[in-house]
């Protein structure tokens, strides 16, 4: 078939038979530059466009309860500080005593806040519960009675072994007794 292209005896049968040879060929010439074109020269924009810049979508909760208007959990998905957390729980009562928190302080992880009455005769100091499965070193040692090096251990751990399913888990980390762990467990949630 190659060698009828290039016969000069049939040369001119292609051009002078009414094209009866081009319109036979032409869909399958047709459909071999469109797949040539596809294979060959594929779009790199469309991948570009696909393979982009992932932008994760991290979520966190924040519960607030004490002395808010409206005590519920929050969801996030930016760092927020306990002000705007406040706000989104519709203000605080008359009866809340926000002269231990620092309403510019910033959250970035699961998170429960209590906030206290003016009414209570201890004062506490406003009790945030860090999530030891999401927290971060500077927020591990922001826990009292929690170290560097006890923080440092709870994220090695962590990241060999997998989130803690219960905070008695967390006995298993390398200097945390029950004696840290009794300590810490006001202030620290799963």
């Amino acid at each position: 078939m190659i060698s009828f292209f290039y016969s000069k005896t049939h040369k001119s049968h292609l051009i002078y038979n009414g094209g009866a040879f081009m319109r036979r060929y032409i869909p399958y010439i047709i459909f071999a530059a469109v797949i040539l074109n596809i294979i060959v020269w594929p779009k790199t924009e469309a991948v570009e466009q696909f393979y982009g810049v992932e932008n994760e979508v991290y979520m966190f909760n924040v519960s607030i309860n004490g002395e808010v208007l409206l005590p519920d959990s929050y969801p996030y998905f930016k760092s927020v500080t306990y002000e705007e957390v406040i706000n989104n729980a519709g203000g605080l009562t008359s009866d809340a005593d926000i002269s231990q928190i620092n309403l510019h302080q910033e959250i970035s992880t699961t998170t429960t806040i209590i906030i206290p009455s003016k009414d209570e005769e201890d004062k506490e100091q406003v009790m945030t519960k860090v999530n030891v499965n999401e927290a971060d070193f500077s927020e591990l040692i922001e826990i009292p009675g929690m170290t560097e090096k006890k923080a440092a251990n709870l994220i090695i751990y962590r990241e060999q072994h997998g989130a803690f399913a219960s905070i008695d888990d967390l006995i298993l980390v390398s200097y945390i007794g029950s004696a840290t762990l009794e300590k810490i467990r006001p202030y620290i949630t799963i």
